[in-house]
């Protein structure tokens, strides 16, 4: 794969998931996320979960190709399933402990952190992929 296609890769999936997220942390948080701190946060956190996310990608899609063909003719469903948890524990791989113990201390504790984090993740991967910016058969 050439590193410019990866490159665009990373800036459409950065690009949209910081747009997303920051639009939906502010309808969830209210005016809690509504100060320049926050979105500058926000935007630093979502700098390294897009980053991780496309390493695991790309790691996946290099190394597991012909599993993935495998389980993509056997069941569409299972493919896009499979996808779904790699982007949305990727991303809260990263989020859960930059969001809880850096951004959100004091104000959510653990499971309020993560269940916000999961509802703004989901939202974000379906408006990404009815984008068509989270194409799981264009990492193949």
């Amino acid at each position: 794969m050439d590193y410019l296609g990866l490159l665009y890769r990373f800036m459409y999936i950065f690009a949209l998931n910081l747009i997303v997220k920051e639009l939906s942390l502010q309808f969830f948080l209210g005016k809690f996320a509504r100060n320049l701190k926050f979105i500058v946060s926000v935007l630093a956190i979502s700098l390294v979960s897009s980053g991780f996310l496309c390493i695991v990608m790309n790691v996946v899609s290099t190394y597991f190709s012909y599993t993935l063909l495998y389980l993509y003719f056997s069941s569409v469903m299972a493919f896009l399933g499979l996808f779904i948890v790699l982007y949305i524990g990727s991303n809260l791989i990263v989020e859960v402990p930059l969001y809880g113990y850096i951004l959100l201390r004091g104000k959510l504790d653990l499971g309020g952190t993560i269940s916000l984090l999961l509802m703004v993740n989901m939202f974000a991967y379906l408006i990404s992929y009815l984008l068509g910016f989270v194409d799981p058969l264009a990492w193949i």
